[in-house]
């Protein structure tokens, strides 16, 4: 299957770029936290889920998650902060699939877990590596500084399995 720059993938599909087990994936759709497209979802015998490329991008992203042993409930929620997030900033997940840019996404939980908020640095290749150092360890310092928690993803690397 060459490169997975498709538009839509299927349950073997996100298995294989999330690189987690065929169950998790098809846990991931049956608790709501990746949508099937409308056709495919629960449409019958032999008619198998297709997923849309902004479910893949949010499957990646879950998978990593997922890897902290995340309750499947906050897997939801994240998915559902990942799709908003999508929606509003889709120039930089769309530059970081193509490899235009370099990109580091931090979300952060509230206290309780209710919540999430995110910010993200991009790098910029116009300024000098000891200037780009530090203004990635100001995005850092600030990240772990949360005191619900922090979890910090270079799009960029993580998407790179969707060109």
């Amino acid at each position: 299957m060459g490169g997975f720059s498709m538009t839509d993938y299927s349950l073997a599909d996100l298995t294989k770029i999330t690189d987690s087990k065929r169950r998790s994936v098809q846990l991931w759709a049956e608790a709501g936290v990746i949508h099937a497209d409308v056709e495919t979802e629960r449409a019958g015998t032999g008619v198998h889920r297709r997923f849309s490329r902004n479910e893949a991008i949010i499957a990646v992203l879950i998978a990593r998650r997922a890897e902290l042993r995340i309750s499947i409930g906050m897997l939801k929620m994240l998915a559902d902060h990942y799709r908003t997030l999508m929606q509003r900033f889709d120039v930089i997940f769309e530059e970081c699939i193509a490899g235009r840019m370099t990109a580091y996404m931090a979300s952060y939980a509230d206290v309780g877990y209710k919540a999430f908020s995110t910010t993200f640095h991009a790098v910029d290749p116009s300024i000098s590596p000891e200037k780009q150092m530090q203004a990635l360890g100001a995005f850092l310092q600030k990240a772990t500084d949360q005191a619900g928690g922090c979890h910090v993803m270079r799009l960029d690397r993580y998407l790179a399995v969707l060109r």
